[in-house]
């Protein structure tokens, strides 16, 4: 009998291809993830002796940006509605950063009062820095204590009386910045002047849009009104970011867990994370070229065009004046007139 011979198969070709499949795969995510990740700003400029205030500090963008300016040297007021969480936040940023200058405040932006105790508190004699992060997204409607929308309240009034009450002192600090904390919802925005709690036809999607445009109307009136003192306004769109109030409370997650699960590679992928999100705001902090730039609207660490209704002069003049009258009660206990004075143009 003769004796079987086993022959030999050729290799499988794709075998072979597999590791050079999955390299490119995993190079086209990496390069993914990197484009939508936005530029990095770097940038060794240190800030001992400056005072920053950051809204809304202890998680998100607010977290990352009080860490950032902690790290190079400045007093960081960590201005939090919940102190539980703000005082695990600072705890957060000290491991990190152990000679970190750090000073947890009580502020609840839901509240005209808390922004004028939290101001009047203040321990410093200079504001370097302010930055209006703290906010909410897709609230059912609701009025604060204070009789308004709490969108508009939170995200814009509150910002608003908090910006007026410090703004003094910051337009006789040489360098100083407010930087506000907008949105790209704000290009489909309308502001309603005749009915700003939006009472006649609300929507969550709408309130959170108005809130984000007042704030860039009042970064860009601010910035040419006060354009001859040294305090300079600087509004950032910070793009989408996961891990933040406005993704997990966006109505469309909540609705449904397949969505939720089916959502969450896409938007590891092409949203940024909390840390490439605060970029544009250090950037807007910190940037000396912007000194020069008044009312700046910035958007991936550069200087950019918003929406036409948020170049809108009348408008924004029309919004200031009526949220000048919305807040004037407070701002008259807390020891200032109506008008709205500095050192330089008073």
């Amino acid at each position: 009998m003769g004796s079987s011979e086993k022959i030999a198969l050729p290799p499988d070709p794709t075998e072979s291809w597999w590791p050079y499949i999955l390299a490119t795969i995993v190079a086209i995510i990496s390069m993914i993830r990197a484009y939508m990740g936005g530029k990095t700003y770097k940038s060794e400029k240190r800030l001992e002796g400056k005072v920053v205030i950051v809204t809304g500090a202890n998680t998100g963008i607010g977290f990352e940006v009080a860490k950032d300016m902690a790290s190079r040297g400045a007093q960081v007021v960590l201005a939090c509605r919940n102190m539980a969480l703000a005082q695990a936040a600072a705890a957060k940023i000290v491991k990190t950063c152990p000679a970190a200058h750090l000073d947890v405040r009580e502020l609840d932006l839901a509240s005209l009062q808390s922004v004028v105790d939290f101001v009047q508190q203040l321990p410093y004699s200079n504001v370097n820095i302010l930055i209006l992060n703290a906010g909410v997204v897709f609230h059912p409607f609701a009025l604060t204590e204070d009789g308004f929308e709490t969108h508009f309240q939170v995200n814009y009034l509150g910002h608003f009386l908090l910006t007026r009450l410090l703004v003094q002192t910051m337009c006789v600090t040489p360098g100083a910045r407010v930087i506000s904390m907008t949105s790209q919802s704000h290009f489909a925005a309308d502001i309603c002047l005749h009915d700003l709690n939006l009472q006649i036809n609300y929507s969550a999607r709408k309130a959170y849009g108005q809130s984000k445009l007042a704030l860039l109307l009042m970064t860009r009136y601010l910035g040419l009104m006060l354009q001859d003192t040294n305090v300079n306004f600087l509004a950032v769109n910070p793009g989408l970011v996961r891990g933040t109030k406005h993704v997990s409370s966006s109505p469309v997650l909540r609705e449904s867990l397949m969505i939720r699960l089916a959502m969450q590679p896409l938007m590891w992928m092409f949203m940024k994370s909390p840390k490439q999100g605060s970029q544009s705001v250090i950037y807007a902090a910190l940037h000396p070229e912007l000194d020069e730039i008044r009312g700046a609207y910035i958007c991936d660490c550069n200087v950019s065009e918003p929406s036409t209704l948020a170049t809108d002069k009348k408008l924004a003049a029309d919004l200031f004046e009526r949220s000048l009258s919305l807040v004037a009660a407070k701002a008259m206990a807390a020891g200032l007139s109506q008008v709205w004075k500095t050192e330089k143009n008073g």
